[in-house]
């Protein structure tokens, strides 16, 4: 989606589900992390929220309000991916 001048400030975003679905559980979904990036200012906003938008697991929500994660939740995600990716790869040739 594009607009037609900068996004600014971005403090939280909401994302949410109408819980339909054709198969049992086909409504449920995980959402690690959501990236914001404003095309014109290069800005990115990251919202770090693993969690599960179903009705059925965890605290049963499908609509949240997820705040800009700092730089130091940042740093803890990409250091977990990054670990978790060397884990696969040393691990994956035995």
């Amino acid at each position: 989606m594009s607009v037609p001048r900068p996004l600014g400030e971005i403090f939280m975003c909401q994302i949410f589900h109408d819980n339909s679905g054709k198969a049992r559980n086909s409504a449920s979904w995980y959402l690690k992390h959501l990236i914001v990036t404003d095309l014109q200012t290069k800005k990115r906003f990251i919202f770090i929220c693993e969690k599960w938008f179903a009705l059925d697991k965890q605290d049963g929500l499908i609509d949240r309000k997820i705040p800009v994660s700092c730089d130091k939740q940042i740093k803890d995600v990409k250091y977990l991916l990054q670990r978790e990716t060397k884990d696969k790869l040393s691990d994956g040739h035995l």
